[in-house]
């Protein structure tokens, strides 16, 4: 708002003002774009050469899709739909805090640093704390970015759901947990490279500790979902020139 009403002479305002370089969120935007005129795949517009699209950015594919009868402004439409995916984030975080604080005071407080205070940086402002200087590390960039927001809201919730797997011993949460870390990885694929040694290990400790198995049975499930995933959308992609 303050960048939309104090535009320099001679300059004009692109829709947004980020705290690093533009380019991302015109990519999100041009994304929104594409999806509008072309459909889910998302090309590479920074190549003459023609090519398939691949099924990535599946927000701003779905925006772009759904703005064929919305007719919204694309830079509108992403800062309306990053509103709405930072309350669903925010939702978890107070989730994910409920489920580790039962005092209602600790719960509240835990809540509000990690939401709004960006970590614990600030209580170690002589350093130059990594909670400050990485966006990726705190909720800055999930709370200006639709698939970040999203991305994170499935890690919470994918990892709170394996914390009720172990209190309850219901496989149903263990299901979701598997579900919800799915869906990051479609988002993220990269993140498979921190589920499966993460939960492999979440895994022995809790045979050793607790002499529970079926938690094992976790990776092969997220692998499976991942590898039909990886073989329909990405495939593609990274034979593509």
């Amino acid at each position: 708002l303050y960048h939309y009403l104090n535009q320099p002479k001679d300059y004009w305002f692109v829709g947004h003002a980020e705290w690093f370089d533009q380019k991302d969120v015109n990519t999100y935007i041009s994304h929104i774009r594409t999806a509008q005129d072309g459909g889910l795949l998302i090309k590479n517009r920074y190549t003459l050469e023609e090519h398939p699209g691949a099924f990535i950015f599946q927000p701003y594919a779905l925006l772009g899709i759904a703005n064929r009868i919305l007719r919204l402004n694309p830079v509108f439409l992403f800062h309306f739909s990053t509103i709405i995916t930072s309350s669903l984030l925010i939702m978890s975080c107070y989730f994910l805090s409920k489920l580790f604080f039962q005092d209602r005071l600790l719960r509240i407080s835990s809540f509000i640093t990690s939401v709004l205070g960006g970590g614990l940086g600030w209580l170690f402002f002589k350093y130059n704390s990594l909670d400050l200087s990485g966006a990726g590390f705190t909720l800055v960039n999930a709370l200006e970015r639709t698939h970040d927001a999203l991305s994170t809201t499935f890690l919470i919730l994918s990892v709170s759901m394996a914390v009720i797997f172990i209190r309850k011993n219901s496989l149903r949460y263990m299901f979701l947990s598997v579900i919800f870390a799915f869906l990051q990885t479609v988002l993220h694929p990269p993140f498979m490279l921190l589920y499966i040694p993460a939960f492999l290990l979440f895994a022995i400790l809790l045979h050793v500790k607790e002499g529970i198995k079926i938690f094992y049975t976790f990776i092969p499930a997220l692998l499976a979902l991942f590898g039909i995933y990886y073989l329909l959308f990405l495939n593609d992609l990274l034979n593509n020139p």
